[in-house]
């Protein structure tokens, strides 16, 4: 990118202009658009229905206290705090 800077004006009334080039600007373009696009992709809705997994499944038809196995009851945690 080529920047061009005012610096002011000579005692004759002429313009001083400074000319800058920065040449990797562009990467610093790039990456803002890259990371823009990477906000879009991971805020769009997934195709797929969300589903839990198995264990999750699982432990939650299972009552507390209780086995799968037998019909005894078997001792629950404590909560500590």
């Amino acid at each position: 990118d080529i920047y061009l800077v005012f610096s002011g004006l000579t005692e004759d009334g002429r313009a001083t202009v400074h000319m800058y080039r920065n040449p990797l600007v562009r990467w610093v373009w790039l990456g803002g658009l890259v990371m823009f696009l990477g906000t879009v992709l991971t805020l769009l809705p997934s195709r797929r229905p969300i589903r839990a997994p198995r264990s999750v499944a699982r432990r939650r038809t299972s009552l507390p206290g209780k086995s799968r196995s037998s019909g005894r009851t078997r001792p629950v945690p404590a909560e500590i705090g």
